[in-house]
């Protein structure tokens, strides 16, 4: 874990609790919950209704491999608000029920980390919408050093998005020679110098002879190919495999700098075998169009159904099978920074900051207790890592130093448990079932460009990236 995920980890939180007990504070919360509060029987409602909660400011730093100099970063601020309200809506029955309660618990999260420290510390730019300097594990990737089996001796980092560079004697705008650029500068980079993109689309040369440098949009193939993708920013990761010289990269896109949309994301641009309309690049009616070198069905400019072809959109057979029947299901993999900065990724889409909420109910002369609504079901409850305790999915991206408690997802679940008492010679005997509602919520992975996210999650991201751009990779996914 120490170099693999950020070195070591420090935290600081500091933390206040609170509790509304007044009269007039429950009497309050009494008329906001829709209840018929009359003043003068307020005094009724003392003991009905209780809000408490607490505030808390938490600092993580992440400290890669117990370096010495430039190894610091912030991997969080975040501000967090826990309000919870117990309303004991009928003590003395109601119906069948002899005790009828709620609960309810909103947490607000803010994180400052995706956007400058909350502007003040313009370094802590490694998350956000324009990612900078990177941990030093998202931005180490170089190039392989071969060609197939061609050793080109190339290993230099991926780290700048300057393909006039690639001589090695060009002198870039800093003044340093591109062979003699140092490692370690950690900055996100765009997708299109990546080592998915840099060899098919950066490296051409357009009608203004300079290789990559998208000056003259009209005439570079690669410009006019993935202009969607120019904002796509990425890090690489060096990684020890088999191959001719032993290492390689993986490819990491932070998700929330680029719409991942799987199917059909190049259906606008227009197909140069498609003779049904001009392509604006060779300025005529594309042609030679044949069995293995498809036109599309439709024109890049007219209505399409979504399993058609279309433009460089070329969908097989399994894939147009699967948009017919709608079959694929959320991927869960695009959130704005926005979204992140308050905490609203896959398993907060609903209910946003409220996590739970639910009612307690007694009947049976109190040997029934039922509990329904959007709830943690703790059983076998461990302080470390889960074993019985299996009905809640988790928030893995939240991190390595959140509590079990924190990272639980609330589900929609049915709770009792009937109480026999004594049984011959046992003593407190009860029964417990549950039961889950809702529908199915997986483990929530995050989006690669968390700071806590694990790795499945960045393949995942850019499986589907790159099967929308050339049908190979990860198309969607059924839960």
């Amino acid at each position: 874990m120490a170099r693999n995920a950020a070195g070591t980890l420090a935290a600081l939180a500091l933390a206040t609790a609170f509790t509304l007990v007044s009269d007039r504070a429950r009497a309050d919360a009494a008329t906001e919950l829709g209840a018929a509060v009359d003043p003068a029987a307020a005094p009724g409602w003392r003991d009905r209704i209780d809000v408490h909660g607490h505030y808390e400011m938490r600092f993580v730093f992440g400290w890669e491999d117990f370096g010495t100099t430039d190894a610091w970063d912030l991997y969080g601020w975040q501000h967090v608000l826990n309000v919870e309200t117990e309303a004991r809506l009928a003590p003395n029955g109601f119906g069948p029920f002899t005790s009828v309660s709620a609960f309810a618990r909103a947490e607000v999260k803010f994180d400052c980390v995706y956007s400058h420290g909350c502007g003040i510390f313009d370094s802590a730019n490694a998350f956000g919408r324009r990612p900078g300097k990177l941990p030093a594990r998202l931005q180490q990737g170089r190039r392989e050093g071969d060609a197939g089996s061609q050793a080109t001796f190339d290993r230099r980092a991926y780290y700048f998005d300057d393909e006039t560079r690639l001589d090695g004697a060009t002198i870039g705008p800093d003044g340093v020679r591109n062979a003699d650029l140092p490692s370690g500068r950690r900055v996100a980079t765009s997708a299109l110098f990546g080592p998915s993109l840099v060899e098919l689309f950066a490296a051409s040369v357009g009608a203004d002879g300079v290789r990559g440098s998208f000056a003259a949009p009209g005439d570079d193939a690669g410009y006019y190919v993935l202009a969607h993708e120019r904002g796509c920013r990425i890090g690489t990761r060096a990684l020890r495999e088999d191959s001719l010289r032993g290492y390689g990269n993986r490819e990491l896109l932070f998700n929330y700098t680029c719409d991942l949309n799987p199917i059909g994301r190049l259906r606008d641009r227009v197909n140069p075998f498609d003779g049904s309309e001009s392509h604006p690049l060779l300025g005529n009616a594309g042609a030679y169009a044949l069995p293995f070198r498809p036109a599309p069905e439709r024109r890049a400019t007219e209505a399409a159904e979504e399993w058609e072809s279309q433009g460089l959109f070329l969908p097989n057979r399994a894939v147009r099978d699967r948009l017919r029947r709608d079959a694929f299901d959320s991927t869960d993999q695009y959130f704005t920074v926005g979204e992140l900065q308050w905490n609203h990724g896959a398993n907060q889409q609903l209910l946003k900051e409220l996590r739970e909420l639910y009612f307690d109910l007694e009947t049976a002369q109190r040997r029934l207790w039922m509990r329904v609504g959007k709830q943690t079901i703790v059983w076998g409850k461990t302080e470390l890592f889960r074993n019985q305790d299996q009905w809640n999915p988790t928030d893995v991206a939240l991190g390595p130093l959140t509590s079990l408690e924190e990272s639980r997802i609330p589900v929609f679940a049915l709770r009792g448990i009937y109480s026999f008492y004594d049984v011959g010679p046992l003593q407190d005997v009860r029964l417990e079932l549950a039961t889950i509602f809702d529908k199915f919520e997986p483990q929530d992975l995050g989006i690669c460009g968390e700071p806590f996210t694990p790795r499945p999650a960045c393949d995942k991201g850019l499986g589907l990236w790159q099967h929308g751009l050339t049908g190979a990779g990860i198309a969607g996914e059924r839960r």
